[in-house]
């Protein structure tokens, strides 16, 4: 390739362009800038600012993504621990009200026992005094 002059002209915006059937494009030269509009696509193309700012748009886009998984993530646990807590908890409150269940029915069994030990003795104390 040979350097080849564009011819430029003057759209009905005032701004200066030139059409590139090498690149297919069209070059605006727009306040200073030179912007590229593909008629093809019928888009602007990002020019170097742009571009920078699109990706660091991006970056902070997927970083936002990732510590709102993260902080999705550590609540899940924390629910998941919560619940842990819980079942345990319940567990041993069951486990406490069996307990409790268990010493009632032993007290029972005791003082029925003492009671039919002391109706046992009661009668011998009776039976020895004469009264029966």
């Amino acid at each position: 390739g040979e350097y080849q002059r564009l011819p430029m002209r003057e759209d009905d915006e005032g701004r200066i362009w030139a059409r590139s059937e090498t690149l297919g494009l069209d070059l605006y030269w727009d306040e200073g800038v030179l912007r590229c509009w593909d008629p093809a696509a019928q888009e602007w193309l990002l020019n170097a600012e742009e571009e920078h700012e699109e990706r660091l748009a991006e970056r902070a886009r997927r970083i936002a993504e990732q510590t709102a998984r993260e902080v999705a993530e550590e609540r899940a646990e924390q629910e998941r621990a919560g619940r842990i807590v819980a079942e345990e908890r319940s567990e041993q409150d069951r486990a406490a009200r069996e307990a409790a269940e268990e010493r009632s029915q032993e007290e029972r069994a005791a003082r029925e026992s003492a009671e039919r030990l002391a109706a046992e003795l009661q009668a011998e104390l009776r039976r020895l005094r004469g009264e029966e």
